[in-house]
């Protein structure tokens, strides 16, 4: 009883400490970055009740796909058919949160305070079956756990609140690793069926919320595999054994590839950007993405929400630096297989699989299966970094056993090692987290990694931007002043290195890191400033972007290109423009910027067919998009197609909570006699404002064409006197107000009350006397 007590208060002061750490951060703004997606309900719409909740998943949550890109971290678009599971969460934590920025960051943080449980857990199963002295355990433990907890990577993963599907997903992993551990301490590789069945289910259901962990099987099969060979010394029982423990695991991610090839995959879109030589990428980007994990790893000391454009990637792969980075990586895939197979006898056998466990922990993140738009993420680290600890823990203790006598390996300076490093560990995380106070500090404190003149204009850029969002214009001007001086020199400093070199690999032309990519993104950068937020002449600035994309276009990304051919369509070049935004869409088809750039040109042109095609497409692909939704309308507005313009409005009130898309949608089922489906945002609108003029003509004109004839003189009255203090609130309402006034003359002389029809009538001229069009 009192090693239980000792092993909770252990437990309990590891968390507090992390909260402790972690709670000033609570009460801060909204990033200006993907934490957007929420504030601005980029991603769905937040229910405003538990009927529209319900009506949002049905709506978006079965049928819908995002893209990610940035254009300064590479041309690189992926799109993909989201998991329905993770769009149900996510639409019930937006209902639940709605747009309090408070609750979403202290849920990252319970949410990291679970995993961090789950991690002392682990680590104290761990050392017990290493079978250190039990007072020891409970401090190692906590240190271990701190070591992982308070490492700065971490950070982004806690407080974006946008991640919280990926902690909820490795919530999952980190469970299925303390289940793996306290089987093996008990030496027992079976399951039963209904473990196999529950383990099966749980682990398939984690991967519908967020595909992230779909490498477990193989860390935990490596795992077992160490540990069973440590108990078997015979490497068939030691496979046969942990296949057995993982078997589960296994079967859940089978299920989830035949769900994704059957469900998902025939939805999803892939352009030739995705086809670049993978060979050349696995040689070239992932060694190099492997070497900035183990920096961040090691020495977590520039840290940047712009974490991807701090990796140096070498423009040849037999550059020295690319070299050494692609031996580190060998080394690390080949020697653990070499020294297990060439060592028969070593006490530290067991540990070399262990390794594999971190290189599949790394392995979603490292563009071996595709190019993804980001490098790398700190918050990519938050797993990884704790398979690593794990293995890191197995290995030094096997080797401290082995090597008693070396002084490196002494007890009293690896304890004073492991006491000291989260210390320091928790120094940064808590100025790292200062720096997440708002918008300027987190920009500011990524300037400070980076001095080329390429990463300062864009992170200047950003700051610009963002100051004009809250109304700031002369910072804007400043911090874009900035970012032009910064990327005109990187314009330089790379129209010098493109001519230097002739032969590029062809990896870093899909991704656009390439000199001359990198060129057209600093001249489209400017190019943007100057015409979205310095309202520049568009003759003007064509003139200086046009030399530089035209004769490279085919490095040119996705809104790169958008941005041509806007200065294009500016200029009075509709025609030009239009092949550069065909063009454009044939290189990247499932860019909602070029899908919404092309269809619009294609509506002003009058070219329907085209527009349909594109449109629909886009819709299909994107139906939580709104300006996908507003493009549908637009369409079916010039096409005269009523039915399907009151549907689409009515999903543009579900969209944006609109009620002027509800009220929309309900006269034009009306007009068409729908009155069944004209129910549908009737009761929408009434829960929104039941006093709203507009809506009361229209409930009134409801209950005429569904014969409650009795109950429209008393809705109108009503409309009336709401109309009437609207438009002596503001005259320009007038035109309500006559409306409903002529509804009610026509009504009560329908129902032969000619003195009300006299009163009203009298009422409407004098409206109509002072209405602004007939005033003299």
């Amino acid at each position: 009883m009192e090693k239980e007590i000792k092993k909770l208060f252990f437990l309990f002061t590891t968390i507090i400490i992390v909260l402790l750490v972690y709670l000033p951060s609570l009460n801060r703004e909204w990033q200006f970055f993907d934490e957007r997606l929420i504030s601005n309900e980029s991603l769905f719409p937040i229910p405003l009740n538990i009927t529209e909740l319900f009506e949002i998943i049905r709506t978006y949550a079965f049928n819908y796909h995002t893209d990610s890109q940035n254009a300064f971290f590479s041309n690189i678009i992926n799109a993909r058919y989201s998991n329905a599971l993770g769009a149900i969460f996510n639409i019930l934590i937006f209902y639940l949160f709605k747009k309090n920025a408070f609750y979403y960051h202290l849920f990252g943080v319970l949410m990291h305070l679970i995993n961090t449980a789950f991690t002392w857990l682990i680590f104290y199963q761990l050392l017990s079956f290493l079978k250190l002295a039990t007072n020891r355990i409970w401090i190692i433990s906590t240190l271990l756990t701190l070591l992982w907890a308070l490492h700065p990577t971490n950070i982004e993963a806690v407080q974006l609140a946008t991640n919280w599907t990926m902690l909820f997903n490795y919530t999952f992993s980190f469970a299925f690793i303390l289940y793996i551990t306290k089987k093996i301490y008990k030496n027992n590789f079976e399951n039963t069926s209904l473990e196999i069945i529950s383990l099966t289910l749980l682990y398939f259901l984690s991967l519908l919320i967020n595909e992230h962990n779909y490498t477990l099987p193989l860390i935990l099969y490596f795992i077992s595999f160490s540990f069973a060979y440590n108990f078997s010394r015979s490497v068939l029982k030691a496979f046969i054994d942990s296949f057995k423990i993982c078997i589960p695991f296994f079967l859940g991610l089978i299920s989830f590839v035949l769900y994704y090839s059957l469900i998902l995959l025939p939805h999803s879109l892939y352009s030739e950007q995705l086809t670049s030589p993978l060979l050349e990428r696995v040689l070239l980007i992932t060694p190099h993405i492997f070497f900035h994990f183990l920096k961040l790893f090691i020495y977590p000391v520039n840290l940047s929400i712009n974490q991807s454009n701090l990796v140096n990637l070498s423009d040849s792969i037999f550059n020295p630096l690319a070299l050494f980075k692609l031996i580190i990586f060998l080394e690390f895939l080949l020697i653990p297989a070499i020294l297990f197979f060439l060592n028969k006898t070593s006490k530290i056998k067991f540990t070399f699989p262990l390794i594999y466990s971190f290189l599949f922990s790394v392995f979603p993140f490292l563009h071996i299966i595709s190019p993804t738009y980001c490098l790398i993420a700190e918050r990519y680290c938050y797993f990884p970094l704790f398979v690593g600890i794990f293995t890191s823990v197995i290995l030094i203790h096997s080797i401290r056993i082995t090597f008693e006598q070396s002084p490196l390996l002494n007890k009293k300076l690896l304890y004073s090692i492991l006491v000291i490093i989260p210390i320091l560990l928790g120094i940064k995380t808590v100025t790292g987290l200062k720096a997440w106070e708002n918008t300027y500090t987190l920009y500011s404190s990524a300037l400070q990694c980076k001095k080329d003149n390429l990463y300062k204009g864009q992170i200047h850029s950003i700051l610009g931007y963002y100051f004009d969002s809250i109304g700031e214009r002369n910072k804007m001007r400043m911090f874009l002043d900035k970012s032009i001086k910064e990327l005109v020199g990187a314009a330089t400093e790379l129209n010098e290195k493109q001519h230097r070199h002739i032969q590029i690999p062809q990896t870093l032309r899909v991704y656009g890191l390439d000199p001359t990519s990198l060129l057209i993104s600093s001249s489209y950068t400017i190019s943007n400033i100057r015409l979205n937020h310095f309202n520049e002449n568009p003759d003007n600035i064509l003139r200086f972007y046009e030399p530089i994309i035209e004769p490279n276009i085919k490095y040119a990304g996705c809104a790169e290109l958008d941005l041509y051919a806007k200065l294009l369509n500016a200029t009075k070049q509709v025609d030009k423009s239009q092949k550069i935004l065909e063009y454009a869409w044939d290189k990247y088809p499932f860019s909602p910027t070029i899908i919404y750039t092309l269809s619009n040109l294609y509506l002003n042109k009058n070219e329907l067919i085209k527009a349909s095609r594109i449109i629909e497409f886009g819709y299909n692909f994107y139906p939580t998009y709104k300006r996908m939704l507003k493009r549908m309308i637009k369409l079916y507005e010039l096409k005269k197609d009523t039915e399907n313009l009151a549907k689409y409005e009515y999903l543009l009130g579900l969209r944006i909570h609109s009620i002027q898309g509800y009220q929309k949608s309900l006269q034009l089922y009306l007009s068409l006699n729908e009155l069944n489906k004209a129910h549908k945002p009737l009761i929408k609108l009434l829960m929104l404002d039941r006093q709203n003029p507009i809506t009361l003509l229209l409930l009134s004109k409801y209950y005429y064409l569904s014969n409650e004839k009795e109950k429209v003189i008393p809705t109108l009255t009503e409309a009336y006197l709401a109309a009437k203090n609207l438009y002596n609130y503001n005259p320009l309402n007038a035109d309500i107000y006559k409306s409903i006034l002529i509804g009610l003359i026509k009504f009560n002389l329908n129902s032969n009350d000619v003195v009300e029809a006299k009163k009203y009538t009298k009422e409407l001229e004098q409206l109509i006397m002072l209405m602004p069009e007939n005033k003299k």
